[in-house]
């Protein structure tokens, strides 16, 4: 993250400009005209035109919000679309009085306006697209000499006049603006007064923020507010507002005087569950009838088997002091509470009672108890499935003079056994990717920075966790869509459903403690004991030797890293893997609508086009901490380069799961490392893995008739077995 700009003990750079007095505002409710402005793109990554329409008629509001909803048809193409309030404008020209500050408006744009490049060829490139004809949403932010100031969705700024301006129903400011720019409309409105560049001329020298990092840009023009700037470095032309914090001086004087306290912090975060007056119950329940309940054995004999009645005390440590005598590696991962004396009573459902006789039900309450003691164990340690068995620990395991030959050589973190004798299969055992087959480097391009939490249980506040929701979304989330995205990514270190952008784990630049951080899965390693068995019609395979819970991460595929159009050597097709072709910037949301012709969401500018495509114009600096998360700059954008991880010379246990069309497990792509070119790719279950249950996942072939050339038939054996795959 960049360092805060310095703040000077004077600066009279800046100066206070009177802000506008409000008008009141008025409207004609006997408007029976039907023509209109409506919003046509859905896609949340574009900014498009407002288009003309007719409004046929308004409708329920299925959603029973107090918002109207209308069906208009666009004369462009005749299609019809349910539209809010929020997205219609009339398309008659408004008086001034109905355009006081903040007015949520439409407004023609012109295209001299836009920011462009001059290339070598001196072309003028556009790296924005609008005509002059066409209306997009803005904001009121001033008003001069019969013309008045427009804030753009997308960052443009400009002076506008009123017969080109078109207001937008409902008068709702800036609450349905674009997330490029909702959270600076609402602090700038805010603003008593606003501080300007003082005395601006042209060839003044300004420094101004551009994809990350103070550039020089020298001032060509001055219209009000408004001035027209050069960088010479890049080669850029842009119109910006006085007053943006862009602009350097404008924004250590900002910080200078806390303006900016309600969006930034440079301090470090921290997540602190308070320790004063603590509950002695987490959660209480009822004491379990001693009859027809089952309880696990607990483990070493020197731990207590009785239940200890719950007594008056405030949790620390010392409720838990007895597994620092215990070296937790040597136990499976649900064992681990077991070795520690916790018990875990089973019968309508699963209770863990803690070494010190508190009762919990619930993930959420054992998370807190782990916290308040200090404890060693996290929360992936407990499963409250209760048909999810655990096997008790055996005390005699120690005493087994002959044991099992490991696959992995002690690389995992348990071993994996083999179940008969191997002597066909030679390969070549890695943890990770190798990477002797191409030229590329492992290089630091996913823009993660490091979060400030101590354990990342507020996801809110994990920068890291934030860096998943924007990639899935492809755009920065609000605070509204974080706290709405609670189920996307990892719910107490399990995953529930695919993240189809790949999830972001904490690094080794986080300051959260990483045997405590609940977005650190897969980087843990193997916490389940498998084991590798002769098949009965599929060679080698791989099976749980205990219950699996649902949502776990059980193993990552490894091997040699190929590009997929230059394999070297005889290689075979059997144990490749084909790595995620997505730039991190992309949004991907199959379900998302649109209205479009059906091409993907991409940052590309397209010629006749009527959407205007990322990247935006940033009103705050793109460095700036906002909602502690970090807006990343569009800088380089790695595309594919189309890898493949291919597992037949070098590779890990992972390479004897079999296919099946109804699979136990599924691939999450996981960034544990600086690479987005190289995430991890993760096997999680997807249902309860029982005991001796073989290992499974969908290869995804193509299905095909029988007799076509290249068919294998499915031995899967399964009830949805596609017989025949390619």
């Amino acid at each position: 993250m960049a360092n805060p700009i310095p703040v000077l003990d004077s600066d009279e750079e800046v100066q206070y400009i009177k802000k506008a007095n409000s008008i009141q505002f008025g409207v004609n409710n006997n408007d029976d005209n039907k023509d209109f402005y409506a919003r046509r793109a859905r896609r949340d990554n574009v900014i498009g035109p407002w288009q003309p329409c007719e409004m046929l008629k308004m409708v329920e509001n299925v959603d029973k919000s107090n918002e109207k909803l209308f069906i208009v048809r666009y004369y462009r193409d005749l299609h019809k679309k349910d539209v809010p309030e929020y997205e219609l404008a009339s398309r008659k020209i408004p008086k001034p009085v109905e355009l006081p500050i903040g007015t949520r408006i439409i407004a023609r744009r012109r295209s001299d306006i836009l920011p462009y490049l001059i290339d070598e060829s001196g072309q003028k490139i556009l790296t924005l697209y609008s005509t002059d004809t066409q209306y997009y949403p803005a904001i009121v932010a001033s008003f001069y000499d019969q013309r008045f100031m427009v804030f753009f969705d997308d960052g443009v700024v400009q002076l506008t006049k009123l017969k080109y301006i078109r207001r937008v129903l409902g008068n709702t400011r800036f609450d349905h603006a674009h997330w490029n720019a909702k959270s600076y409309f609402e602090w700038f409105l805010k603003q008593p007064h606003r501080l300007e560049v003082k005395d601006p001329e042209i060839g003044m020298d300004l420094k101004v923020e551009l994809n990350g990092s103070n550039e020089n840009a020298k001032v060509l023009k001055v219209e009000h507010s408004l001035a027209h700037i050069y960088f010479e470095k890049q080669n850029r032309y842009e119109w910006i507002y006085l007053g943006s914090p862009r602009i350097t001086r404008v924004y250590r004087e900002l910080i200078k005087q806390k303006k900016l306290d309600d969006l930034i912090d440079f301090k470090t975060f921290k997540t602190c569950l308070s320790a004063a007056d603590d509950i002695v119950l987490i959660d209480p329940v009822d004491e379990p009838e001693e009859t027809n309940v089952e309880i696990d054995e607990i483990g070493p004999a020197t731990a207590s088997r009785a239940t200890k009645a719950p007594k008056t005390h405030k949790c620390s440590h010392e409720c838990v002091q007895f597994e620092d005598k215990i070296k937790l590696g040597d136990y499976s991962i649900l064992q681990r509470p077991f070795a520690t004396g916790w018990h875990r009573n089973v019968n309508k459902k699963v209770i863990y009672r803690a070494p010190c006789g508190l009762s919990l039900q619930n993930i959420k309450s054992v998370h807190k108890y782990l916290t308040n003691t200090d404890s060693k164990l996290n929360v992936n340690s407990f499963e409250f499935n209760k048909n999810c068995e655990i096997a008790p620990i055996d005390t005699d395991t120690a005493k087994d003079t002959v044991k099992p030959k490991d696959i992995s050589h002690g690389m995992e973190n348990l071993p994996v056994t083999i179940c008969g004798e191997m002597t066909s299969v030679s390969f070549n055992y890695t943890k990770d990717y190798k990477f002797d087959y191409i030229d590329e480097e492992p290089t630091n391009n996913l823009g993660r920075t490091g979060c400030d939490c101590t354990d990342c249980s507020d996801k809110s506040r994990c920068s890291c966790f934030q860096l998943t929701i924007e990639r899935l979304m492809g755009k920065y989330p609000s605070k509204h869509e974080l706290d709405k995205s609670g189920e996307i990514g990892y719910d107490y270190m399990k995953l529930k459903k695919i993240v189809k952008t790949g999830i972001v784990e904490c690094g080794e630049n986080c300051n959260c403690c990483a045997e405590k951080c609940l977005n650190r899965v897969v980087q843990n390693g193997l916490q389940h004991k498998l084991e590798l068995f002769l098949t009965d019609s599929k060679g080698w395979g791989v099976r749980a030797t205990t219950d699996i819970p649902e949502g776990v991460f059980v193993c990552i595929y490894s091997g040699d890293i190929l590009h997929d159009n230059k394999v070297t050597d005889k290689r075979t097709t059997l144990y490749q893997f084909r790595l995620p072709s997505f730039p991190i910037d992309q949004e991907f949301d199959a379900d998302s609508d649109s209205d479009s012709d059906g091409e993907p969401d991409s940052k590309r500018l397209r010629d006749g086009s009527d959407d205007v495509i990322q990247p935006f114009i940033s009103y705050f600096p793109t460095f700036m901490r906002i909602g502690n998360a970090q807006h990343f700059p569009d800088s380089e954008d790695y595309k594919s380069h189309g890898y493949i991880i291919d597992a037949l010379h070098n590779g890990n246990f992972s390479r004897f799961i079999n296919h099946s069309c109804d699979a136990n497990l599924f691939a999450q792509a996981a960034y544990i490392k600086d690479d987005k070119r190289f995430p991890s790719i993760a096997f999680f279950s997807s249902q309860l893995i029982k005991a001796g249950e073989e290992l499974t996942i969908d290869y995804n072939y193509e299905t095909v008739k029988k007799g076509a050339e290249g068919q294998t038939r499915c031995q899967c054996g399964t009830a949805k077995c596609r017989k025949w795959l390619f």
